[in-house]
């Protein structure tokens, strides 16, 4: 029997319990508690039983897209994805500027993006202090 065994953590909480994800030659999987974790040295919660039904079943594996609900899905390749995907990212983007624009103006206040940096230079600072 030729089987592929997996090492990895459980995704479901901050525990990260130790698991063995076992693939069998017919491509069912198992998961078990990984008795070398040193953390949960085996020990799996209910959550990571569940593993393999997320794992498997009706999983989608391509990807599927439409342009409304009125039409059905059809299957796009990996690179035209991404182009929609940047595509109504950078409209999001640019509505954003557009609104915090408008925001700062009513308000008379550093835009939300300025007090942002500002706080991460402020921290960049402290932690260059702390180093020295």
């Amino acid at each position: 029997m030729n089987k592929k065994i997996i090492k990895t953590q459980c995704p479901f909480c901050g525990t990260g319990c130790g698991l063995e994800v076992i693939i069998d030659e017919n491509g069912n999987i198992k998961v078990r508690g990984d008795k070398e974790h040193p953390a949960t040295k085996g020990s799996i919660c209910i959550k990571a039983v569940h593993l393999p039904k997320a794992l498997d079943v009706g999983r989608v594996d391509k990807v599927l897209y439409r342009e409304s609900k009125k039409e059905d899905f059809k299957e796009i390749d990996w690179d035209f994805a991404y182009k929609i995907l940047k595509e109504k990212l950078d409209k999001v983007r640019e509505e954003f500027k557009i609104a915090e624009k408008t925001f700062e103006e009513w308000n008379n206040k550093k835009s939300l993006y300025e007090k942002l940096i500002g706080k991460l230079e402020e921290r960049k600072k402290a932690l260059e202090l702390e180093d020295n």
